[in-house]
């Protein structure tokens, strides 16, 4: 677990942080948009704290949640790029990826009304880098070609904004170092055979 943590929160701490998930949640994810660089640090390292303790305890929020991911992987603010990584680090430890990567990866592909702009599909790369760092092989496994199918789009490789290509290198590194030889087969085909497999698209 990221500092401050130095072991996982006991049994009775998870289940308290849970049951108070409606409470807790909508004050911390609407200062992650608060004006003030302060506030913003406070909430970051709060959500942070919270999937820590609620693990997948925040399936049952993920819109919200990872709406507030996306805000303040985005954000100017080094220190709050950084809680906020964290806790999407956290998010693709303990939160099943198919439930995660339903609310993200459309938000990927700018699929999202509202949500299309380039800044936010750069915002949802970086949320996706961090998810995906977070979680262990045979987590990524199953959804490996559903990721790399959501990076092939050639907007995500645009000038405009500079952050799309930043954030699109970040998350084949992560892929690939979770994924290690899942991502091509010893002949440098995909692992699951053909030009459509995440070989061919991570080889």
């Amino acid at each position: 677990l990221p500092a401050p943590f130095t072991a996982r929160p006991s049994a009775e701490a998870r289940a308290l942080v849970r049951r108070l998930l409606p409470r807790l949640l909508p004050p911390v994810l609407t200062d992650l948009g608060d004006w003030t660089t302060p506030t913003r640090e406070t909430a970051a390292g709060q959500l942070r704290s919270v999937v820590a303790f609620a693990e997948d305890g925040v399936t049952a929020h993920l819109p919200e949640v990872v709406a507030g991911l996306c805000r303040g992987c985005a954000d100017e603010e080094p220190s709050v790029a950084a809680a906020t990584a964290d806790a999407a680090r956290l998010l693709g430890r303990f939160v099943a990826p198919d439930a995660f990567l339903a609310v993200l990866l459309p938000q990927v592909r700018g699929e999202v009304s509202g949500l299309a702009s380039g800044a936010h599909r750069a915002a949802s790369l970086s949320v996706l880098a961090s998810s995906v760092a977070g979680m262990a092989r045979a987590q990524l496994a199953p959804h490996l070609d559903d990721v790399a199918a959501a990076l092939t789009d050639a907007a995500l490789a645009d000038a405009d904004p500079p952050e799309l290509r930043r954030q699109l290198i970040s998350v084949l590194g992560h892929t690939i170092a979770t994924a290690g030889p899942l991502c091509a087969g010893p002949d440098g085909a995909g692992a699951r055979g053909g030009d459509g497999g995440v070989g061919g698209f991570f080889a």
